[in-house]
C-alpha cells in the first residue's frame, strides 16, 4: 500500500473511484466537478500497483473567523473502493495531508 499525493494532471485518475463509491452523484455534478473543482484541490490517493483504493480530496476555502481570513481545507471525496474496504485504510491516508496542513499553518480543516 502506497500513499501519494496526486499531481493535477493526475487528479482524473480518481474518477472511476469516485462514481463508483459515489453513485448516487449525478452525473452533470461529476462532469462539472472534475474538470472544473479538482484543478484547485489536493488529492491523496491509496495505490497498490497502479490500481487507486481509495481517496481524499481536499477542497480550498476562505474561512472568515473573527474579522480575519483564514485558508482552510474542506475533506471531501474519502471513500475506498469496495474490494480494498478494511480497518485502517482512511485513517492511514488522513496523515499525510493533516501532516501537511498543519506544516504550513492551517488552523481549520
Amino acid at each position: 500500500m502506497k500513499i501519494e499525493k496526486l499531481e493535477v494532471s493526475q487528479h482524473l485518475d480518481t474518477r472511476k473511484l469516485y462514481e463508483e463509491v459515489f453513485s448516487k452523484d449525478e452525473k452533470s455534478f461529476v462532469d462539472y466537478y472534475y474538470p472544473e473543482k479538482t484543478k484547485d484541490n489536493i488529492i491523496y490517493v491509496v495505490r497498490e500497483d497502479y490500481d487507486i483504493q481509495a481517496m481524499l480530496h481536499l477542497n480550498p476555502y476562505t474561512l472568515h473567523v473573527k474579522g480575519q481570513k483564514a485558508e482552510a481545507q474542506n475533506i471531501v471525496g474519502v471513500d475506498t473502493a469496495v474490494e480494498y474496504r478494511r480497518p485502517g485504510v482512511i485513517t492511514d491516508l488522513l496523515v499525510p495531508p493533516f501532516q501537511q496542513l498543519r506544516a504550513r499553518g492551517h488552523v481549520f480543516t
